[in-house]
Formats: C-alpha cells, structure tokens, sequence
C-alpha cells in the first residue's frame, strides 16, 4: 500500500521528514551475497532470543507456518517448493527452536533452521517459486555477526514484549500487515541494511504500523499503546527512536479517514478494524491457541514464471479457503 504513490503523496504531506544521515560505525559488515535471507533469519533469531529472555513475551505464529499450512493445502498453482521438503524444515525448525529455547545455546543448527524458515517465508510474502539451498557458511557468520552486535547493544524487554505483532482487523483491511518487534511500548523494525540513514519511506512504514495499531490495537495486548517507533538498525547496533505524539497529533480525524479509504479501495472490504488474531506468551504451556495471520496478496501477471500467485490469481492464501486450509493442516483460523 504505502508504494503507491498518491499513499506515497497523502504520507510525505502529512509527515514529512528530511531524509538524515546517521551517525554510527558498522559493526557487523556484509559477508554472504544473500543479503534480504539474512535479513529475514536474522529477524527470527533476534525474537527467538527475546522469547527466551522474557517470559511475558506475546509470541504469534511464525510466516513460515502460515505459509507451509498453504503449501500443504494446495492453496499454490504453479511450482513452488516440494510440500514435503518445506514440512521436513518448518518441523526441523521448530525441533532446533525448542533446543533453544530450554538449552539457550543458539548453535549453528537453529542459525541454519532460521535460513530455512526465512526461505519459507519468501512464498509468502513474494510468491517465489524457488526450491530450498542448505545453509552457506558466510550466512551464518554474517548471523553470528549480528547476533554479536545485538547482544551487546540492544536491550531486552523490561515491561511487556510482542514478536512478530499484528493490527487485529487493521491489518486486515491493508491485506496483512505484520511488524517485527514491539518491546516496552516501542514498535521496532528491524533493518540489516549497509546504509545508516532515515528516509521518508521508512518513516511512512512507522507511521503506517503505528496508525493500523491506532485502529485495529495490538493482537494479544492489551497494551495502553505505542510511546514510541524506530528503527534499529543490526549492523550498527543502533536504534533510532520516534515519540509517537506528534504523529498522532498528525493523523487523527481528515488523515485517518483518507488512509481507511485509501486502504479498501485498494484492498476491498476486509472486514472492519478491530478484533484479530491471538498470540501466546512465552513461558506457557504448549503454544496456545493460535489463529492465522489475514491474507497477503502477491506478485501476480507476466511474472508468473518466477512467482506464484494462488489459484484465484490473486493471492497465496484466500479468504474461506484459506480458512479451511489451516484447519485441515491442524491450525485453527479466525
């Protein structure tokens, strides 16, 4: 939503920021070639350890879940990865994670298991219809690297704590949308990039996230709401924080009813904001009841022989037969 550029155009004369060169030292530069897969698996080990090191942390279900529940419906109509192969790594995955998680040892084994599963979750969010690479070593120093950085510059949770956080029916109204981290009342998105500037996009997405949690709320808080938003950027070990009065000053009455128009014309009516999924917190028993993310639509058109669309030509995973699909997988949906 936020690429189109009459939203483009609505966001930068609402809140317009000067784009700002940060200050800061790399810390964990680049070593594989697989930059956007590290990033990804760098975002599942980082709530991984934030899962462990906080007991009251709301954790929803995993991308790569929900996208191994379509794959397994056959909610795909061209290529794709093998059904089996992607079961056998969602479940090494979550074998390597339950290790973690009583072991607190984030060995080779689960930095691998978050390359697999950042690999799944490119069928959902892109469509990529591309079979699966084992580990590369340079990957998985590139992680350790990060992980390094992220120990020693990025705080755990001290109050409350929700991984992987979306906006109840706001996030389905924009056709899902799903943030990386919310931690003592900040939402934080997380970025593996090289460049140490803040830009108008990113500040769109902030903005974005922050007014679908206006909205729709948090799923599985009942938190009083967002102080703050930012950015922490891995590979400088440095978070760069927005207070969230001033965008809310911004955004209530004439710009609110614009982006909710903007978002069902777009989108269509995906139901009202409010209401959502469920998460589970860290720490209880089994992983609790869980309820699938909204529908995200993908690449679809002339692209179709490197991506792949669902069976209606719009999306991995649809509405009603979507639904179906995660209860005959063993998932329960909304």
């Amino acid at each position: 939503m936020l690429k189109a550029a009459p939203v483009r155009a609505m966001f930068r004369e609402a809140f317009p920021v000067e784009s700002v060169r940060l200050e800061g030292r790399m810390l964990a530069p680049p070593i594989g070639g697989r930059p956007s897969l590290v990033g990804a698996a760098f975002d599942y080990l980082l709530r991984f350890r934030l899962e462990r090191g906080f007991a009251g942390c709301v954790v929803r279900p995993w991308v790569a879940e929900v996208a191994v529940a379509g794959i397994n419906a056959g909610m795909l109509a061209c290529g794709g990865p093998d059904a089996a192969e992607a079961n056998s790594r969602l479940e090494g995955a979550r074998a390597a994670h339950r290790d973690y998680m009583g072991t607190g040892i984030m060995g080779d084994g689960l930095i691998a298991a978050a390359l697999d599963l950042a690999q799944i979750d490119a069928v959902y969010r892109t469509g990529a219809a591309r079979g699966f690479v084992d580990a590369d070593p340079s990957d998985v120093a590139d992680l350790r690297g990060l992980l390094g950085v992220a120990a020693g510059r990025l705080g755990g949770p001290t109050r409350s704590c929700c991984l992987n956080p979306a906006f109840g029916g706001a996030s389905e109204m924009v056709g899902g949308a799903d943030a990386d981290l919310v931690v003592d009342g900040m939402l934080i998105d997380v970025k593996t990039t090289r460049n140490l500037s803040f830009r108008q996009g990113m500040y769109n997405q902030l903005v974005g996230y922050y007014i679908l949690s206006l909205m729709g709320g948090i799923d599985g808080t009942d938190d009083a709401g967002l102080s703050s938003v930012g950015i922490y950027y891995a590979r400088y070990g440095l978070l760069h924080a927005v207070p969230t009065d001033g965008i809310r000053r911004a955004a209530e009455g004439r710009f609110m009813d614009l982006f909710e128009k903007a978002a069902r014309l777009m989108f269509g009516p995906q139901g009202a904001a409010g209401g959502g999924g469920e998460g589970r917190r860290s720490g209880a028993a089994g992983r609790g009841p869980r309820r699938s993310r909204p529908a995200r639509r993908i690449a679809t058109g002339p692209a179709a022989a490197e991506h792949c669309t669902g069976k209606d030509g719009a999306a991995l995973v649809a509405g009603p037969a979507y639904n179906a699909a995660r209860k005959a997988s063993g998932g329960s949906a909304p």
